[in-house]
């Protein structure tokens, strides 16, 4: 077998070694910024713009990244000791269960449904014949709450003809991709059924298992201008779905009523410039609306042990050293986006524990300083009032 001359042989390129230092470096580069940017959204007094999120979503929350499997199980412990066991499942095959940025049409739809129930709550108060007045006969009083409960159960759909009312919410460009995108992201979300189980400290045990949307007439969401025939008025791109006609059913999305009720009964505010500016990543995210509530429902100073950690954030993370990495930076992140009241800190070891207690790894969080809150911009907004805290911090 001849020889292959020196000069003609191949030579491969060394495998470049993948920079994490430097990706590291970007990241937290990038996060600064989302942080410099939300810092100057309460510094000018905007801050009121909330998104009603469920709590089970931010708790038990959508995986990062696509899943293999058909069903996504996550369980979390709340304060009073009771359970949350939540478990996304495809129903439709090959549609996976929804994912990472998914996050962002799920909580937008949830926002939109307890906003419209409000608006309805509203003018309900106001309708003189829906009054319940202690005047009123059994027959009647029953007349009007069944009518008050259906004008209410009219909150769980939401219109939504248009994909670009998404996209501009979320300060996203209104291309031809991001259209795809949203698709693909609302095709995930059809086809997801959702169980809910909730396991009290007494032993009693709720259930909910029904999909996320019970049924929907969805927009014409076209991949590119030119799909999107028909639809272009004035020379910009609406895509709103076109109505046959003889059609008279709106377009939209209906969310499953059990699913819904479970929303209104337990749901968590989180300033909407949070999950716009962090939906790119949704760990951080969740990481955040999570201190955001704890804080908020924490009465007095408390330390939360790395197991019992795991367990509140309902996280998968086998690695305890990445989980309170993860944890601190969102903490930092909160920080430098102006929060300089939160009251919260990483302890590794039983580092900064008080002397004679055991050595633990875990967070220390309490209510934050002076009843601010993050929603609450610094010296603008009135405080909350409540006892006193003493603090053996200095976080």
């Amino acid at each position: 077998m001849a020889k292959v001359p020196a000069e003609q042989k191949t030579t491969r390129e060394p495998k470049k070694t993948r920079d994490r230092a430097g990706e590291e470096k970007r990241s937290q580069l990038a996060l600064f910024h989302n942080a410099r940017d939300i810092r100057d959204v309460r510094e000018t007094g905007d801050m009121n713009e909330l998104w009603l999120v469920a709590q089970a979503l931010i708790l038990c929350g959508l995986p990062y990244d696509e899943v293999a499997d058909t069903q996504w199980e996550r369980r979390a412990r709340l304060g009073d000791g009771s359970h949350l066991t939540v478990t996304f499942a495809a129903t439709v095959k090959g549609t996976p269960v929804p994912f990472g940025q998914d996050r962002g049409p799920l909580y937008f739809m949830i926002d939109r449904a307890l906003a419209e129930r409000r608006n309805l709550q509203q003018e309900i108060a106001a309708n003189k014949d829906l009054a319940l007045t202690p005047d009123l006969n059994e027959v009647e009083r029953m007349r009007r709450e069944r009518e008050r409960a259906r004008i209410l159960d009219g909150a769980r759909f939401v219109e939504w003809s248009t994909a670009a009312d998404y996209l501009n919410a979320m300060g996203k460009p209104t291309g031809g991709t991001d259209y795809a995108i949203l698709k693909q992201r609302m095709k995930r979300i059809r086809a997801c059924a959702i169980s809910i189980v909730r396991d009290r400290p007494d032993g009693e045990s709720e259930s909910l298992v029904l999909p996320i949307i019970r049924a929907s007439r969805a927009p014409g969401w076209a991949k590119s201008p030119s799909e999107a025939k028909g639809l272009i008025d004035d020379g910009k791109l609406t895509l709103t779905a076109p109505r046959a006609p003889h059609e008279d059913r709106p377009i939209g999305f209906e969310i499953g009523q059990d699913f819904f009720q479970d929303f209104v009964e337990h749901h968590v505010p989180v300033p909407a410039v949070l999950i716009k500016k962090l939906l790119r990543r949704p760990k951080t995210l969740d990481l955040v609306m999570w201190l955001c509530w704890r804080v908020f429902a924490a009465k007095t100073d408390t330390f939360i042990p790395i197991a019992d950690l795991k367990s509140q954030l309902g996280s998968t993370d086998s690695n305890d050293g990445r989980l309170l990495a993860d944890l601190r930076k969102a903490i930092e992140f909160l920080k430098q986006a102006g929060w300089k009241q939160l009251r919260a800190e990483v302890v590794v070891n039983g580092h900064r524990l008080k002397k004679g207690q055991p050595g633990k790894s875990g967070l220390k969080i309490g209510p934050p300083r002076d009843r601010i809150y993050f929603n609450q911009e610094n010296g603008k907004n009135l405080k909350l009032h409540g006892p006193e805290v003493s603090s053996d911090w200095d976080s």
